[in-house]
């Protein structure tokens, strides 16, 4: 997990964090957790601090959410519809055609 920050973070220790989730997950709005940082280092954007994290025995909570934001985030051919959103796609019936 990488964390963005206006301090920098001290290497090789262990927080407690949390997580403030816009939908509950089994019935948490939060999910409180330790992590230790293995790096620190400037963000790209100035006054701001770039933190790298794993996660230290993750609750379920952690989990699930981790393979929500996968699955939101994963490109799937299944689900692709060829030529819809395509402006040089002139023509609706022939990509139809094509895809069968």
């Amino acid at each position: 997990m990488m964390m963005v920050s206006k301090h920098p973070i001290l290497v090789h220790a262990v927080f407690d964090l949390q997580i403030r989730l816009p939908d509950p997950i089994n019935g948490k709005s939060t999910i409180n957790f330790e992590a230790l940082s293995h790096w620190c280092h400037p963000d790209i954007t100035p006054g701001c601090y770039d933190t790298g994290f794993s996660f230290n025995s993750p609750p379920e909570e952690i989990e699930e959410l981790v393979d929500k934001i996968a699955e939101y985030f994963t490109f799937n051919l299944d689900t692709l519809q060829l030529g819809q959103d395509n402006p040089d796609n002139n023509s609706g019936e022939n990509n139809k055609d094509q895809q069968q």
